[in-house]
């Protein structure tokens, strides 16, 4: 067939990303294209570069996209995960940040596995995030 006439839906700049994250596994950059991970990576990694002040709304925004489904909390897992280890380069207290770490990957490993609300979840992390010093 001519591909030259198959129109893709998404930016380059997107696809570039998709191509990063997706780290060479077709069904994870299809799961990025479909269940809003791709807008989640850079909503978390915002949220990361800018947490002290971002308003409550936007956190729970935030909390409210990355709690629809198991897909899109993956994302968000991942996202937070990789946002924490950018940001922890720069902690202040090592001892909170170390506790926040360990209580979050409780946290995390414990929603799928015992169905605790995807959204609470997500929305503890990321106040929980903002206040870190």
């Amino acid at each position: 067939g001519d591909w030259s006439m198959v129109e893709i839906p998404y930016a380059a700049d997107d696809l570039s990303m998709v191509a990063a994250l997706s780290e060479g596994s077709p069904g994870k950059a299809i799961s990025l294209l479909e269940d809003d991970g791709l807008a989640i990576y850079q909503a978390v990694s915002a949220f990361w570069e800018q947490r002290k002040g971002i308003s409550p709304d936007a956190i729970a925004a935030l909390a409210d996209v990355s709690g629809q489904g198991t897909g899109q909390f993956s994302h968000f897992v991942s996202a937070f995960c990789a946002g924490f280890s950018r940001a922890a380069g720069n902690a202040g207290s090592i001892m909170a940040w170390q506790e926040f770490w360990n209580d979050t990957l409780r946290l995390f490993d414990r929603t799928e596995a015992i169905h605790l609300d995807r959204r609470q979840i997500a929305l503890n992390r990321l106040k929980a995030a903002a206040t870190l010093t």
